[in-house]
């Protein structure tokens, strides 16, 4: 997260008027256990221009490479 905002800050004030998507993914296979991380992806949007959150992507249960591939949260993404 630290190196999206570090490369997106000379610019940020450009950003107006986007809409946002989520897409999370990890280990566990409990959605809430992600609720910090998508704060932080919150807070970072609050000093942009009329930001719009469109939609949360939980791909929770991803231990390994392929863990999500065919399943429904790959569908959605």
């Amino acid at each position: 997260m630290k190196t999206l905002i570090d490369r997106i800050y000379p610019r940020y004030m450009e950003i107006k008027n986007k809409d946002f998507y989520f897409i999370v993914t990890a280990a566990v296979t409990i959605k809430q256990a992600l609720e910090q991380t998508i704060g932080g992806f919150r807070g970072f949007t609050l000093v942009l221009s009329r930001p719009k959150e469109k939609g949360i992507i939980y791909g929770t249960g991803a231990m390994n490479i392929g863990d999500i591939k065919g399943s429904s949260v790959m569908k959605e993404a």
